[in-house]
């Protein structure tokens, strides 16, 4: 119904738009319920129309995938230990668990392996991006450790969670790497 011209305009959006729909290939429940492949595709779409009007980064690869797995009822706990409910408050970095899903509280994590060690300021950012349009996550920021940690959380529960690389994924990270930004 809606060809997507937009998408074909920069490699990196076509690139990244592939990627999002292989990941919703993957992913998706076969004979899923109604209301979850609704959403599902309902997502998908939204993505799509707003990668158009963006010249994707590492930035919004991140922010755009968590909001994807969000989709398919994979969002990451961000606020509440994952193991006991409790509000991890303080300062200093907090523990995220990949195959829990979510942070670790100081006190369940010296029972937990495989911890990622991520900024709370990091968790805040990441957090707000799902209560975003998706044409609007180019506003949110990210410092450079900031990024760096989004995207080892990212590539990890994307791995543990998919299992394999998707074909389209090297695609993406080469035209990401290669900033294209310019028109093709």
């Amino acid at each position: 119904v809606h060809p997507f011209i937009g998408l074909r305009v920069l490699p990196a959006r076509y690139a990244l738009a592939s990627y999002l729909i292989e990941l919703f290939d993957r992913m998706a429940p076969e004979g899923g319920a109604r209301p979850d492949t609704r959403r599902i595709f309902e997502f998908a779409l939204a993505s799509l129309s707003a990668l158009q009007g963006l010249a994707p980064d590492l930035r919004l690869r991140i922010l755009f995938e968590l909001r994807a797995f969000e989709a398919l009822g994979l969002r990451p706990e961000l606020r509440h230990c994952v193991r006991c409910g409790e509000s991890c408050k303080g300062s200093g970095p907090v523990a995220f668990h990949v195959a829990d899903g979510g942070i670790v509280c100081a006190a369940c994590a010296p029972r937990a392996e495989g911890l990622l060690s991520i900024q709370r300021g990091t968790l805040r950012v990441l957090e707000q991006a799902f209560g975003y349009e998706l044409s609007h996550l180019p506003r949110l920021a990210l410092g450079a450790q900031s990024l760096a940690e989004a995207e080892l959380l990212r590539f990890r529960f994307q791995r543990f969670h998919v299992g394999i690389e998707l074909r389209s994924e090297r695609f993406l990270s080469e035209s990401l790497r290669a900033g294209s930004g310019a028109p093709a």
